[in-house]
């Protein structure tokens, strides 16, 4: 091959006997492995979760790797995935410049250079050996499964948009024997930190932590008059830390940070724990996860494609309210429900979660109608927003209570330029998003803590922006929408205008399941006044 002996390479010889790299000063040096690197590449193994600190060389390592893999093996197909394409340009660049380094310092030998069948824009091709690396950016390019990948990159995958969904297609073509990296710094408590949870309970992943400390280049010459506070003087005996990486590690909170020690944990961590902090201003700061006392998996009932409730309910005697968030069924989005109950005592309790990407707005509003009237008539909010005048047509063509749907007038002008009132069901959320986050919080303090893991993780990292707008991980916040929803119907039939005078519906009888109910209407309840007429008896069915 080109000069060049096929080895089976020992990576870190490979490395350090071949290539060179850029250093921090600009200059092209031997590719000698920092402290970080070196781990890496005694720890590594087949399925590798790195979780780590700033700049510390990872993906250039992973690079190196794969370019002496690729100048050793035939046929070997190395993908590395960048979370935007600017970073892609840039791993493309250095790609580049190492291999026009590597055939520089070749020639300089009087070793024939290596040949490429393609160099693109997003991939070399090794004539030698016809192994090729690719560079992409997230979300760029499908690989089909007649692809294959036998080594893949994930880098900074923490901040992937549609993170679970990408990795997910991506994994379809890596064999069983392939090697996958999935590497970043922490963003809060998305799909990288469920991953990195995996990993540590040993479930087929191995993980690797790296803390700022360990890399030789975070450190600075300390003053003679740098004095520790009680915080650096318990850092220094608990980690080892020298009056040099103390006094860099301060320099970096107060000019890179504004004195913000949690943002620093976040990028330079020294535990696990530290890197994932919320950032920006959560709006749940204090949500816990608790666990619940059983959970009924109700998706086969309902054709749901996740749907949790708890044990026991429905119940006789409680109120329960369905907060709906509806998407368009196109397999982005999910389609989130939340259900919340108050039993006769008052006591309120997260009852029901479920979501669903494929689920189309038709269906959506006849699940609704069949899940209310299986909760004993629950009050329902849905978003009206777009898709959710879909959701609420077909709700109320399936004959809902319209008394059991949010409503309100809203002031339209008619054909003649007059303002008149109309009534509208469903909630415009970009209307009233303050009320609506305000009643979410309001809600998540009545029941205490949350049993559902992805509706914790959602309101962990939803928080305000700079420009006083709401937003969510980067992955999805469609669980927030509708548990605020449900917070937001709560608070409007137990406190506010719409305070209930006294039961609307009382269930006299319901079969459990779906099937025949029997319930009571008082006219006093609906009209505000009495009546000598007894009460409204109805029967029916739910199929």
């Amino acid at each position: 091959m080109s000069g060049l002996s096929r080895f089976q390479p020992d990576v870190r010889a490979a490395i350090e006997g071949l290539l060179e790299i850029v250093s921090k000063n600009g200059e092209w040096v031997p590719f000698r492995l920092n402290a970080v690197q070196a781990r890496l590449a005694k720890d590594r193994r087949k399925r590798t979760v790195i979780l780590k600190a700033r700049q510390m060389g990872v993906t250039s390592y992973i690079m190196a790797e794969n370019i002496c893999t690729c100048l050793a093996l035939d046929n070997v197909r190395c993908v590395m995935v960048a979370h935007d394409k600017d970073h892609t340009v840039r791993l493309m660049r250095r790609l580049r410049a190492i291999l026009e380094r590597l055939n520089a310092k070749l020639k300089a030998h009087g070793v024939k250079p290596v040949k490429f069948v393609r160099n693109s824009d997003s991939e070399v091709e090794f004539s030698s050996t016809r192994s090729t690396i690719y560079i992409g950016t997230a979300g760029s390019k499908a690989f089909g499964r007649s692809d294959t990948i036998h080594r893949l990159h994930c880098s900074e995958v923490a901040f992937w948009p549609n993170a679970e969904e990408l990795v997910a297609g991506l994994l379809q073509a890596v064999p069983r024997d392939g090697v996958v990296y999935w590497e970043s710094t922490a963003n809060g408590f998305n799909y990288f930190h469920r991953l990195w949870q995996q990993a540590e309970s040993g479930r087929a992943l191995t993980g690797l932590f790296y803390p700022w400390h360990i890399f030789e280049e975070y450190r600075a010459t300390a003053p003679d008059d740098f004095e520790l506070t009680e915080e650096e003087e318990r850092l220094a005996r608990e980690f080892g830390l020298s009056r040099d990486q103390l006094y860099w590690r301060r320099l970096k909170i107060e000019g890179d940070f504004y004195g913000k020690v949690e943002l620093f944990k976040q990028e330079y961590p020294m535990l696990p724990e530290e890197a994932f902090v919320s950032s920006g201003r959560n709006v749940f700061p204090d949500v816990k996860l608790v666990s619940a006392p059983a959970i009924d998996f109700m998706d086969e009932v309902f054709g749901f494609e996740e749907f949790l409730v708890l044990s026991g309910h429905p119940r006789n005697g409680w109120d329960y309210v369905i907060g709906c968030d509806p998407a368009g069924g196109t397999g982005g989005d999910y389609t989130a429900i939340v259900i919340a109950g108050v039993s006769p005592e008052g006591e309120t309790m997260l009852v029901g979660v479920g979501r669903d990407r494929f689920i189309r707005p038709h269906d959506t509003g006849t699940f609704l109608a069949r899940l209310g009237r299986m909760f004993n008539l629950a009050y329902i909010v849905c978003e009206r927003n777009s898709i959710g005048i879909a959701v609420l047509d077909q709700l109320l063509r399936e004959d809902y209570p319209t008394h059991r749907v949010w409503r309100e007038f809203v002031k339209r002008r008619d054909k003649f330029g007059k303002t008149i009132k109309a009534l509208e069901y469903g909630l415009y959320t970009s209307r009233k998003k303050g009320l609506l986050i305000s009643a979410g919080q309001s809600f998540l303090s009545s029941i205490g803590g949350v049993w559902h893991e992805q509706l914790y993780a959602e309101l962990k990292e939803f928080r305000e922006t700079d420009s006083g707008g709401y937003e969510g991980s980067g992955e999805h916040d469609d669980l927030v929408i509708a548990f605020c929803l449900a917070g937001f119907g709560f608070r409007s039939v137990y406190g506010g205008k719409l305070k209930r005078k006294s039961e609307e519906v009382q269930v006299l009888e319901r079969a459990p399941g779906l099937g025949d109910f029997r319930f009571e209407v008082r006219f006093e309840d609906i009209f505000g006044r009495s009546s000598p007429a007894t009460p409204w008896i109805f029967h029916g069915r739910c199929d």
